[in-house]
């Protein structure tokens, strides 16, 4: 470390004996060196680092590198770091041919040698060709290095890097947290990329006004490997999550009615994966008015208030929804509750409630009841509550339909006593 700090220039070493290979090498490419130092080792066989062998990326820019690797020992290992500047940011496409190794590892690192991606094959067996690749990594601007490291040193490798720069409408690296979320607008798509299981993309975006929401997610056909995608409030807390499979290639959220403020959305592997996982995220978002349901109204103190004998439009967006309605009789009513959903495969279950909470009556609309009055109920005048709650994610449309109550048919009579 003394001798390289005072010439200011790499120290190699290496036995005259050993490793043909590197000895070649720094003779084929010496005009690029400057004051080097070899010595020699047992341990790992590392080539001559030249920092600038793919140097800074123009975009859309391919280079490449081929290395025949030959080794008296086999014993040891061969490992090259290739240093490479991407002047902003955007994505990392690789590819490469193997062939005659038992092992060969390609591992992107960022300058303080934090592993980013790693692609290994084991137990390859002898005279083995793979060709592959590694593509949509997706990095901020910044210094990196891609390292290959082979065993059994009897073998070649090419390896190609692109690098295209990517403005508007793709993911920014970092966005692994709250705190570094890309910025997005609803209604628009932005393709992402998770680059390895420890990646997570967050993105942040505003609605200015309520409405509703359902989150899109697009992608290639995977297999096995699929996304988790969660919908977080501005303090980080889960407000509804999906599992987009790997089979699932066009996948949307059940619609969230959402008051305005600040979201988040989180995307993450589903399962371990050791490829890129490339997809298309989009908020489908509408803006709605005062006949629709206001999120959050899953508690009697947070009942959206509604006027009889109009409709109202909501839908039960998770099993832990219930949508409560606070309904005020100024007088002595028979009231009918109607409630309307599109044809489906679960049941809804309707509460009226007193003002403390007490159940009045129970009311059931199944699948197929796809427009059902309930049977009527006389109240007293004063605050009554109605509550919405099941499995399905349909819209519905609810009408508490009022009118004077018929006193004069005892039989009928149902006044409710507060």
């Amino acid at each position: 470390s003394v001798l390289a700090s005072k010439n200011k220039s790499p120290i190699i070493l290496i036995n005259d004996n050993l490793n043909k290979s590197t000895k070649d090498f720094v003779s084929t490419n010496k005009s690029n060196f400057k004051n080097v130092t070899i010595f020699g080792g047992e341990a790992v066989v590392k080539e001559p680092t030249i920092s600038s062998l793919f140097g800074a990326f123009r975009s859309g820019e391919t280079r490449s590198d081929t290395k025949e690797v030959a080794a008296e020992r086999w014993d040891r290992s061969y490992l090259k770091d290739y240093h490479i500047e991407l002047p902003d940011s955007g994505k990392l496409d690789i590819e490469y041919d193997i062939n005659n190794f038992t092992r060969f590892d390609l591992i992107v690192l960022d300058i303080k040698n934090n592993e980013i991606i790693k692609k290994s094959y084991n137990y390859l067996k002898n005279n083995k060709s793979i060709h592959d690749n590694y593509n949509d990594i997706r990095l901020p601007k910044g210094k990196y290095i891609v390292r290959v490291h082979a065993f059994n040193m009897d073998g070649t490798y090419t390896i190609k890097a692109k690098y295209t720069q990517e403005g508007e409408g793709f993911e920014k690296e970092n966005n692994n947290d709250i705190k570094t979320a890309n910025v997005i607008e609803p209604n628009k798509s932005i393709i992402g990329s998770i680059h390895n299981y420890n990646d997570v993309d967050y993105y942040k975006f505003t609605l200015n006004e309520k409405g509703s929401l359902k989150i899109n997610l697009k992608h290639n056909q995977y297999g096995r490997y699929g996304f988790k995608v969660s919908l977080l409030d501005e303090n980080n807390k889960s407000i509804s999550q999906f599992i987009s499979g790997g089979e699932d290639i066009n996948s949307y959220s059940n619609k969230l009615r959402l008051p305005k403020g600040t979201y988040f959305v989180k995307i993450e592997c589903e399962k371990w994966n050791d490829e890129p996982l490339q997809y298309e995220l989009n908020l489908v978002y509408d803006i709605e008015g005062e006949n629709y349901e206001s999120e959050p109204n899953d508690y009697i103190q947070d009942a959206n208030y509604i006027k009889c004998n109009k409709e109202y439009i909501g839908n039960i967006q998770s099993r832990d929804d219930r949508d409560y309605y606070k309904i005020n009789l100024n007088s002595d009513s028979k009231i009918t509750i109607n409630f309307k959903h599109d044809e489906g495969y679960e049941k809804w279950i309707i509460y009226l409630y007193d003002k403390d909470n007490n159940p009045i009556r129970r009311f059931k609309s199944y699948g197929y009841e796809i427009n059902k009055d309930f049977n009527p109920i006389e109240l007293e005048a004063g605050e009554y509550y109605v509550s919405v709650e099941g499995r399905d994610s349909l819209d519905y449309t609810i009408n508490v339909k009022r009118e004077a109550p018929d006193k004069s048919d005892d039989e009928n009579k149902r006044v409710r006593r507060r």
